[in-house]
């Protein structure tokens, strides 16, 4: 089940050149809510010529402009960028802990209070369908492209779903983004969505994971059908984690079914430069992209110099941050 998967941390990237007391300076300035010149950050700001002292003071008392307003926007990158950092580890963490987990419970003889181990598939699902039959507050799940549903298993679960998604408070779904050419999903998804259930895509390697209200399940869907196990979670602590790599993992996937689409209008990528800029997002170096897109290395940077050239953005890590955060990544295709 484990996969190594790179997080970056500590790079150098906009606001990572400032120091803290800076950056807090600045955003202080941006807000009007000026420093006392005696704060440590001013200094800095000064000598880097970020801001500038104004001569004379006028009668709303602004002591300083923002001289290099480009710094706001590399300030912002930075913080996006370190969520994003944060977002990779809490995803990257999840085999792991499915390992700590087995581990614990193994080792105690499965007798933990708040987790219960499931020896099957079939008996994950059955525990997920007595859940379901209760749910009111949240349905969050995340489906695999190694685990596709089946056809017979959706039409025979749509009149239970329709009900549920009527009274279920919130019902979000995420799926590998091969799932996006599977017919009988999208059929199932259009008819869901009508009751509100939101569907998303992602390009990131993941977990079978359900959070129904209080309880959550991982499931190991990197085995064999006949051999897969599953944890059921009624730990509050754990719960909340999990829900925390839900909430990290929708905010970096596309919307697909049940959410208002983006606005193709005035968009700066182009269907191209989207499919070039996803599977950058997975981490791949140009030459994997080519290959996977079946495209020349010249090809890519053509696309990619047109966006550069539309955003301003010099380097190929801003420009992949930039879409990882930009309405456009929800333009389909």
């Amino acid at each position: 089940m484990k996969k190594d998967i790179k997080v970056e941390s500590g790079r150098s990237f906009g606001p990572g050149r400032l120091s803290p007391a800076a950056r807090e300076a600045l955003e202080l300035i941006r807000t009007h809510r000026y420093p006392d010149p005696s704060h440590p950050g001013v200094a800095e700001l000064q000598e880097r010529r970020i801001i500038e002292a104004v001569l004379v003071e006028g009668p709303e008392g602004v002591p300083w402009i923002i001289a290099d307003p480009r710094t706001l926007e590399r300030c912002h990158l930075g913080s996006a960028l370190e969520s994003l950092i944060s977002q990779a580890q809490t995803i990257a963490a999840i085999p792991d802990a499915y390992e700590e987990l087995e581990q614990l419970i193994r080792g105690r003889d499965g007798n933990i209070k708040g987790i219960q181990y499931l020896a099957s598939e079939g008996e994950a699902n059955a525990s997920i369908t007595k859940a379901m039959a209760y749910a009111s507050k949240r349905v969050l799940t995340v489906h695999p492209g190694r685990t596709p549903r089946k056809r017979a298993d959706l039409e025979a679960r749509l009149p239970q779903d329709l009900i549920h998604a009527a009274v279920v408070g919130e019902w979000k779904e995420i799926y590998s983004r091969n799932h996006r050419a599977d017919e009988k999903l999208k059929w199932w998804a259009a008819q869901v969505s009508e009751k509100g259930v939101q569907i998303r895509t992602t390009h990131e390697d993941v977990e079978r994971v359900y959070i129904i209200d209080d309880a959550a399940m991982i499931l190991d869907t990197t085995k064999p059908t006949e051999d897969r196990s599953a944890w059921l979670i009624q730990i509050p602590a754990l719960v909340s984690w999990m829900e925390i790599y839900f909430r990290h993992l929708w905010k970096r996937s596309e919307r697909w079914i049940g959410e208002g689409p983006a606005a193709r209008e005035g968009a700066l990528t182009t269907e191209h430069s989207r499919r070039i800029l996803r599977l950058y997002t997975d981490d791949l170096r140009k030459t994997e992209v080519a290959k996977a897109l079946g495209v020349s290395s010249r090809y890519i940077d053509k696309h990619l110099e047109e966006l550069y050239r539309g955003t301003g953005i010099k380097t190929l890590h801003g420009l992949v941050l930039w879409f990882s955060q930009s309405e456009e990544r929800h333009i389909n295709p």
